[in-house]
């Protein structure tokens, strides 16, 4: 069962960047993922490679913009891959999932009681099926 959600969809580079400084803070030393796979150093190398991507890409050439987009793919599949590995791990501990650093998955809610639809009325049609 889905614990966390990597939740990097609609993130640009820098907030993949943000994203990744925490996450990395937050599984560095965290003894319930002692063996994080992708590990935290790949994590690092990939975030501090996009930083300096997104520094070129200021310049907006299109080879540094195409360099800045393909790592940051990178990182959001690295960080991806770092969630499901979280989940694997906590298996049902919802507290220790969130120790590393994602938020928690939305969980689906029951719906709640509907009321009957108001000012519902019926009336007999000419129209045959009607």
């Amino acid at each position: 069962m889905k614990q966390i959600k990597a939740g990097t969809t609609g993130l640009n580079p820098e907030g993949l960047i943000a994203k990744s400084e925490y996450v990395e803070g937050r599984m560095t030393g965290n003894l319930n993922f002692a063996t994080p796979n992708p590990t935290i150093a790949t994590l690092t190398a990939a975030r501090e490679a996009l930083v300096t991507a997104v520094a070129n890409a200021k310049s907006r050439a299109i080879a540094d913009i195409a360099v800045r987009n393909t790592l940051a793919l990178e990182l959001r599949t690295l960080l991806v891959n770092l969630a499901r590995y979280v989940n694997n791990v906590a298996g049902s501990d919802v507290d220790k999932a969130v120790s590393s650093g994602f938020e928690p998955a939305k969980r689906p809610e029951p719906s709640t009681h509907l009321d009957p639809p108001a000012q519902l009325e019926a009336r007999i049609s000419d129209s045959k099926g009607a």
